[in-house]
């Protein structure tokens, strides 16, 4: 039998929002949503990286596989981002994630915070 020793700060915890994007609005095919990249929405765990990217990700709750949006600039000088996801199906519960991406490229994908909306049936 082996034994092994490590130290528990050999193993980074990236960071990830502490709640789900805030729902704008919803229509018909589109959601928009806001994100929030204020230090109080976000978890560090056990080591402050700075946030360079992120990537938002959603999928119906009827679907398998997530779609997902190209990977984005967090801004420097606006903590608060607007997006939209469009061509969506009507009366239809969506649920949306985001990574969160470090300067050094990782991610947390293991504790997203899920935000659910649902469009509505009518134009």
């Amino acid at each position: 039998m082996y034994l092994y020793c490590y130290n528990v700060f050999d193993f980074i915890e990236y960071p990830y929002f502490i709640n789900p994007p805030a729902l704008l609005s919803a229509k018909y095919d589109t959601i928009e949503i806001q994100l929030t990249f204020q230090e109080n929405n976000i978890k560090y765990g056990n080591k402050i990286m700075n946030l360079k990217y992120y990537q938002l990700f959603y999928k119906s709750l009827i679907e398998n596989t997530f779609k997902s949006f190209e990977i984005k600039s967090i801004s420097d000088t606006n903590n608060i981002t607007t997006e939209i996801i469009s061509n969506l199906e009507p009366d239809t519960k969506y649920i949306v994630g985001v990574l969160l991406i470090t300067n050094d490229g990782n991610f947390n994908d293991q504790d997203v915070v899920y935000g659910q909306y649902k469009t509505p049936c009518i134009r």
